[in-house]
C-alpha cells in the first residue's frame, strides 16, 4: 500500500502567473499493489485519488488521460 496528499510548500507556489498554470490539491490518494494471481511476472494496481485540479479542465479530458498518467506513473 501506497498514500499520498498534498502539503504547503513555499517553493511551489498555487499559481504561475507567466503561463496561466495552477497548482492541484491532493486531498488523499492511495494504491495497492498485488501480485497478479495468473501471471507472475505483473501486477495489478488500485488506485483512488481524491483531488482539486484547480481549474477547468472538460471531463472528457480527465477521463481520456488520467488512466494513461496513472499508467506511466506506475512504469517508475
Amino acid at each position: 500500500y501506497t498514500s499520498a496528499y498534498s502539503i504547503d510548500e513555499k517553493l511551489a507556489p498555487e499559481s504561475y502567473p507567466s503561463d496561466g498554470r495552477v497548482r492541484g490539491f491532493i486531498h488523499l490518494s492511495s494504491g495497492r499493489f498485488q501480485h497478479h494471481p495468473t501471471k507472475p511476472d505483473h501486477t495489478l494496481l488500485d488506485v483512488i485519488l481524491c483531488l482539486d485540479f484547480k481549474g477547468f479542465l472538460p471531463k472528457s479530458l480527465i477521463n481520456s488521460q488520467m488512466p494513461k498518467q496513472l499508467y506511466k506513473g506506475s512504469l517508475k
